[in-house]
Formats: structure tokens, C-alpha cells, sequence
């Protein structure tokens, strides 16, 4: 069986069992195109995607199933190359009547070389972690305890909402990693005095290394909330020695809520990970964890314990969060630094609290805060760009230069080129190396048109994309400077450049250098440029590139030790383009940043799907992950940013190559979201027909349904019926028309009630494909929705109001 084929396997008649056992032989490519690796260097070791291949088992009473056969000798779905026994989980108590192997690729080829029905069921190793609807605590005062008595540690949180509490006991509350590698607890201090001022509680305490750096820590208890307590902490050198270290505050091991293995972690990092563990991540400010936000939680009880940072700035941190057997440890690490004589370390304040409810308690609380402070007023003056999903992006320089200049710039046929293809009209035309010349580099100044002819000749054809009913957006770079670029000047470059260790200015790419976003220089230069450009070309919306991840940009004081982050300057940059621009100029970064600078601008890029899916950061690498994937993990791919700030918009980049042979099943990962897509220009021979009608219903859907999907009702992952269905909610702004949006993580079909909507009345439709929607009303009020959803499949379910 090769190509896009199926065949029948013949089986006794009246055959029925727990599951299908099947001997397959198989051969595929050893590597394929994917992510942004153009040549073929991703490892392709396991089919275990349907858009790959699947096996359907028909019943006799007109039921067809699909399923990823399960390698019960690796414990993991999906075929391998060469011979191995395989497993098909099916109705005990349905008569079979046929079963055939589906190879959608035209790439590989399978052979059945025994098929045998068997009893006893099938019990995967790994299950999509799923977590039924759960009944909030009573809500009770909650007490944060702490021994301050001979230097500080941890106490008991204490509620009625659980009333074994948790127990911290002992741990410090703090810690210093020391050049010298030991590590310094707060337990080690030494209290000097305390003292109390409305309902806040402070300790003063003292520590020396013994080589003159003498310090002096403030740590305050703010109570009054009732919920739990916020926490501050000032260290400040009183000595004439210096120090160089690592600051951990705050610090929590061995959480535990209720007994070992009741207590569930929720990290806000890229994609969400709501899992029973374990689990271990270090994340950096910005896109791999732009929520100050993440939490412990005991599902059976209906408690959790939210942790919080209060920085309203944007300032650099590690999200330290892991849950083992152990219990859950939580820490924010903040970047090596020196602390000279008179210095001061004041990390943010960080709001412990205890609440009725799961993960989604502590995720309200977090956006009840920032809705007292982020003001992102620039998504409201550009509603176009909010209800975009189709970014078609384009960069005609390097792909079309040597076409000529009338055929380079000839934008309306590249989109008329997407509409052959696809039948879907881009909302925004991006242009990215428009100001790339062989003479000045590409990065810096922005005021070269020798490779698009002219100004006025580039702005000409940005008016040809308006004429088409679609937004022209621009590229430029908030990092980089080229050596040959004529702005800045070389001695600002050399000023204002992120340093190595050794002290030189950091290159990157061969010919420009790495500006550092804390010197006010170069953001003054760079708020010059974009203005410049903006009056020079009138696009519709304006880019900032590398903006948002900050993890790798990082500058280093020589000889100090000392490792200078960027996410601060990267909010201050973003303030002042914002402040500089028309407010209804829509500006968009890279990366999604941190929350207090994603509230200047409208969107971003998302690398959502594919830094889950790799489990790193280097998902133009092939290089392993450094945690595991989240098809196990979090395979819900939630963006949780999407939900927490509605106005702000992402549009997923998931690949640059071809998409075929099933290496496209990520881009279900922005539907589901209800999320736009970032797509690469392409001709025809880049997709195949199956690509080519997914992204066409994709992209339709939330085109046809932007007033749903752009408004600021949004729920995540509401509670579903069915382990490893996940379900996104939907409304429009004046409520009448919901959409939810449905993933079945599992690698089997599923049929039956699915979700409870609270939705009483009007019609249901299904958006998505022709599976019949059955309605019941549900126990607790609202209607049950049954339905059937293949494997790693899918749904889409609109209510509309009822008929006048």
C-alpha cells in the first residue's frame, strides 16, 4: 500500500475483541523538511500523526473509527520503519466489519503481514493529561506564615479551603548562589529587627561573606486581601567589598496540596502546561513565559496556590517551576549580578496566594491585576489588524531579485497567486528585506531603496496591495546594526553594542552588530528610523523583529561578571515607537513579550507550536529538546497570552518548507487557539492537496467568523466530557453567536457527549465537517453536545442565537 491508499484486511466474519493486533512492515524517509530546517535534516523516526497514516475499523452497524496504531514494545503511538507488532484499541461489544490501513503519504509504503483480533484491552503508557470540571472550595481566609526569629524561613499557609495546609516549614525564603558555588539561604541571615506598619510586616536582616561585602536585607509581608500575602525583599551591600551572585526569591520546595500525588502544576510558559508532573522547566521573560503567573493546585479539593510576580516594567527573570514526587518547587532566578558597595537588589514583589478553584483561579487573579495597569489602547484604534489570520509574508529581495524589478515588486500577483491556490484572501501582505542592499547590509538605517528602485517606486507597490483589499506591513529590526549601514555611525555602534565577555561588541550574522535596548542611544535611533520610514512609505503596519524573546540577548560587564538582560529595554522601545507612531498604526513583534510590553503593541509571531512540539527553543535546529514534547505533555498547545489579553493578536509561524506528506499537522495548533497564521510565500508544488484543503477551511472559518474570534470573550480549555478533548470558547462581543473550538488529543476516535455548554438555546452547526451534532439537555443547566472526533482531530461547533 503506497500513496494516499487504502486496503482491506481480510478478518473472520462476526470478529469482536478489545483491540486489533497487527504485524506491519514500513518504510519512509529518514528526514523531512519541517519547522525552519529548509533541507531535509529533521529526524522523521515515527508516524504518529493520521495525517500520516492510520488504520480505520468499519462495524457492522455503519460506524467507521480511526486510529494511530500504539507500539506497545516502545509504549508510544505511531509506526516505525521495518517490521513490528502493533495495537488497534476497538468496541468490544461491536461486530466487525472490515478494517484497512489508510498511507496518506506519497512517500512511504506499508505491508500487513498479520492481522489477529484480541482480547484484553489496550492501556497506553502516556494519556493526554485532561482534567474533568472542578468544584471550587468554599472560600476561606488564608494565613502566609513565616519563622523570622533567627534569620527567615518558611511557615505553614493555613486555610479552611485546606485544612492540612502546606507545609513549608524550615525552607528559606530566599537564596544567594555564590560565585564560589555555595549557596546562601535566608535561614543563614541573621535577624536584626522587625517592625509593623499598617498591614504591612518588616525584617530586617544581615549576612557578610567575610571579604567585605556586608549585606543587609528588607523583607516585607503585605497582608489585607484575606487570600494570602505580597512579598518584597531589598538587599543592599553596607560593606566595601563587592559580590557576585545569583538571587533566587522567592523559593518554595516540596509543595504539596493534600496528599503525595494529589497536586497538580500549572507553568504559564509557551503552550501551558496544566499536568499532574512531572515536569521541570526554566523559562526567561517574554515569549517562553510572558505571564506573571503559574500555580499548585489540588483538584479534588478545588484549591490552588498562585504565584505571582508584581512587576509592572518588564523585567528580566527565570520561571523556575518543576512537581515531581516530591511536591512542586517554584523560584524566580534573576541574572547574575554584582553588588557593588551601596548597590541594591529589589526584585519584584511577588503576591502569594491561596484560592477556590484549579489553574484557571490563579490565571483570573493574575489578569484581574493587570487590568489595574496595562493600557493596550493600540489594539482598539486598529481593529483590521485584530481580525486578521492570514499574514502572507514575503521577502522578494532575496527570492525574486534576479526576476527584475518590475516582476520582483509585482505583489498583487503574489497574492493573486495564494488565491488560485487556496481561495483565501490575505489580510496583511509582510514585506521583510526591502531595505537589504549589497552596499549598506540590511539593518541599521533603513533608508536604502537601491534594491526596490526608489521610495516612491517600493510605496507604489505597497498601493497595489491596498488595491487588492489587503494591509501592507514592513520589516525592520529592533537588535541589529550592519557594519556598512550609514546609520548610526560607527562610534555610537561601538557605544551602544551588547558586549561579550571579553569586553568586544557582539557580531551577528557576520556583518552587523547586536545593539544593547538598555542604552537610550540606540532606542532614540531607532524610534528616528521607524518614524523616518513610516512618513517615507505610509504601510499599514509596522514590524519589530527579535522583539519579545529576550532569552539569548544579554550584555556582560568585563571583568564584573555581571550579565545585563534586555527585556526592560525592550518594553521602554516599545513604549517610545508606540508614543512616536500613530496610535492607530498597528506595530507587531517577533516574539510575544513580556505583559508589561506586550501592552504597546498589537501582536506578534508565535512560535507556540513549534517550541512545544521540539521542546526547546531551537526549532531551526534538529538538536533534542530540553524538555519533553508536549504532544505528551500539553498537547493543547494552549496560548495562553491569546486568552489572558484577547486585543493582543499572534499569528503562528509553523513552517517554512513544503508542506506534504502530513509534516503540517502543527498547523492545527492556531485553529484551535483561534489564533491567525503567519504563512511564507509558496507556489503550488510547496503544498499537497491534503494541506491545501485544511488551511483552506482554516483560514475561511475564522475569516468568516472574525467577529467571534476578535472579540474579548475568550475562555481556554473550558471543561470537556471526554479525556483528552479540549475545547476553546468563543463569543461575540454582545454575546448572541459562540463558537467552541475542539481537539482531540487522543490518537482514536471518540464519539458521545463531548462538552456542556451553558448555551440553552439556538441552533448548532458544525463549521468544521459533516459529523452529526446531537443535543441533550445537561443536568446542571445548558445542553450536552455529543459528536465524534478522529484521532488528533479538529472540531469546530458555532451557536447561533435563536430566530427572532
Amino acid at each position: 500500500m503506497q500513496g494516499l491508499d487504502r486496503a482491506a484486511l481480510p478478518l473472520p466474519p462476526g470478529a469482536r475483541g478489545d483491540r486489533l493486533t497487527l504485524r506491519l512492515a514500513a518504510t519512509f524517509p529518514a528526514f523531512e523538511s519541517f519547522g525552519m530546517v529548509m533541507d531535509p535534516e529533521v529526524p522523521l523516526e515515527r508516524l504518529s500523526e493520521p495525517e500520516r497514516m492510520s488504520v480505520a475499523v468499519a462495524y457492522a452497524d455503519g460506524r467507521v473509527d480511526e486510529a494511530v496504531p500504539y507500539d506497545e514494545a516502545a509504549g508510544v503511538f505511531g509506526v516505525v520503519r521495518g517490521t513490528r507488532d502493533y495495537a488497534v484499541a476497538i468496541d468490544p461489544e461491536a461486530e466487525i466489519q472490515s478494517v484497512a490501513v489508510i498511507d496518506r503519504m506519497s512517500t512511504a509504503a506499508f505491508a500487513v503481514l498479520d492481522a489477529q483480533v484480541a482480547d484484553g484491552p489496550l492501556k497506553p503508557r502516556v494519556s493526554p493529561p485532561w482534567l474533568p470540571a472542578v468544584t471550587p472550595a468554599e472560600p476561606a481566609s488564608v494565613t502566609v506564615g513565616f519563622d523570622i526569629h533567627d534569620g527567615l524561613r518558611w511557615g505553614r499557609i493555613a486555610s479552611g479551603m485546606l485544612p492540612a495546609g502546606i507545609d513549608l516549614s524550615g525552607q528559606p525564603v530566599f537564596t544567594i548562589e555564590l560565585e564560589d558555588g555555595r549557596t546562601v539561604g535566608s535561614d543563614a541571615w541573621t535577624t536584626q529587627r522587625t517592625w509593623t506598619a499598617g498591614t504591612t510586616q518588616n525584617v530586617v536582616l544581615a549576612w557578610s561573606d567575610g571579604g567585605g561585602a556586608d549585606l543587609e536585607a528588607t523583607f516585607s509581608i503585605t497582608r489585607g486581601e484575606g487570600d494570602g500575602a505580597e512579598l518584597a525583599l531589598a538587599i543592599v551591600n553596607r560593606g566595601s567589598g563587592s559580590l557576585l551572585g545569583d538571587l533566587r526569591f522567592p523559593v518554595l520546595t516540596g509543595v504539596r496540596l493534600g496528599a503525595p500525588g494529589e497536586t497538580w502544576g500549572f507553568a504559564s510558559r509557551t503552550g501551558g502546561v496544566i499536568h499532574p508532573g512531572p515536569f521541570a522547566f526554566r523559562d526567561g521573560t517574554g515569549e517562553r513565559h510572558p505571564l506573571q503567573v503559574d500555580a499548585f493546585f489540588h483538584p479534588g479539593a478545588g484549591v490552588t496556590l498562585a504565584l505571582m510576580p508584581r512587576d509592572k516594567s518588564g523585567r528580566f527573570r527565570f520561571y523556575e517551576v518543576a512537581l515531581d514526587a516530591d511536591g512542586g518547587r517554584y523560584a524566580l532566578a534573576h541574572p547574575t549580578s554584582r553588588l557593588h558597595p551601596d548597590g541594591v537588589w529589589d526584585p519584584a514583589p511577588v503576591k502569594v496566594a491561596l484560592l477556590p478553584g484549579d489553574w484557571r483561579a490563579a490565571l483570573a487573579a493574575y489578569t484581574d491585576w493587570t487590568d489595574t495597569w496595562r493600557r493596550p489602547v493600540a489594539a482598539e484604534a486598529a481593529p483590521w489588524f485584530r481580525r486578521g489570520f492570514d499574514v502572507l509574508s514575503d521577502s522578494p529581495v532575496t527570492w525574486r531579485k534576479s526576476r527584475g524589478l518590475d516582476a520582483m515588486l509585482d505583489f498583487g500577483r503574489v497574492i493573486d497567486a495564494q488565491v488560485d491556490e487556496i481561495a483565501i484572501l490575505p489580510d496583511v501582505y509582510h514585506v521583510f528585506d526591502w531595505a537589504k542592499t549589497p552596499e549598506h547590509g540590511h539593518w541599521g538605517d533603513y533608508d536604502n531603496f537601491q534594491s526596490v528602485g526608489s521610495p516612491e517606486r517600493f510605496a507604489a507597490s505597497l498601493d497595489a496591495v491596498r488595491e487588492k483589499g489587503v494591509r501592507a506591513s514592513v520589516y525592520l529590526d529592533g537588535f541589529l546594526s550592519s557594519d556598512a549601514a550609514r546609520r548610526p555611525r560607527e562610534e555610537d555602534r561601538l557605544a551602544w553594542a551588547i558586549r561579550t565577555p571579553d569586553g568586544e561588541p557582539k557580531q551577528s550574522f557576520g556583518d552587523a552588530k547586536a545593539m544593547n535596548l538598555n542604552e537610550p542611544g540606540w532606542r532614540r535611533h531607532l524610534v528616528e528610523t521607524y518614524t523616518r520610514a513610516y512618513r517615507s512609505l505610509r504601510p499599514d503596519a509596522m514590524y519589530v523583529d527579535e522583539i519579545g524573546r529576550s532569552l539569548d540577548k544579554y550584555t556582560h560587564h568585563p571583568g564584573d561578571g555581571s550579565r545585563v538582560r534586555m527585556s526592560a529595554g525592550e518594553a521602554d522601545l516599545l513604549r517610545e515607537l508606540r508614543e512616536a507612531l500613530p496610535t492607530d498604526l498597528p506595530l507587531w513583534s517577533e516574539f510575544t513579550p513580556a505583559d508589561a510590553a506586550s501592552q504597546f503593541i498589537n501582536g506578534s509571531f508565535s512560535y507556540n507550536a513549534l517550541v512545544g512540539h521540539f521542546g526547546n527553543d531551537a526549532f531551526w535546529s534538529s538538536e533534542p529538546g530540553e524538555v519533553p514534547s508536549y504532544q505528551t505533555l500539553a498537547p493543547h498547545f494552549i496560548n495562553l497570552n491569546r486568552f489572558a489579553f484577547p486585543a493582543f493578536k499572534s499569528f503562528h509561524l509553523v513552517s517554512y518548507p513544503h508542506t506534504r506528506n502530513g509534516n503540517w499537522t502543527l498547523y492545527k495548533v492556531p485553529f484551535f487557539n483561534g489564533d491567525g497564521y503567519y504563512q511564507p510565500v509558496r507556489e503550488s508544488e510547496y503544498m499537497d492537496e491534503a494541506y491545501r484543503s485544511f488551511i483552506t477551511k482554516a483560514l475561511g472559518i475564522l475569516q468568516r467568523n472574525a467577529d467571534v474570534y476578535a472579540s474579548d470573550d475568550a475562555t481556554p480549555l473550558v471543561p470537556t466530557r471526554i479525556p483528552g478533548v479540549y475545547a476553546n470558547r468563543f463569543a461575540s462581543d454582545d454575546g448572541k453567536t459562540v463558537i467552541y473550538n475542539l481537539y482531540n488529543a487522543n490518537h482514536h476516535t471518540v464519539r458521545g457527549p463531548v462538552l456542556d455548554v451553558a448555551e440553552a438555546a439556538g441552533s448548532v452547526e458544525n463549521l468544521w465537517d459533516d459529523a452529526t451534532v446531537d443535543e441533550a439537555p445537561a443536568a446542571g443547566g445548558g445542553r450536552t453536545l455529543s459528536l465524534a472526533l478522529g484521532p488528533r482531530a479538529l472540531g469546530c461547533l458555532r451557536i447561533s442565537p435563536p430566530a427572532d
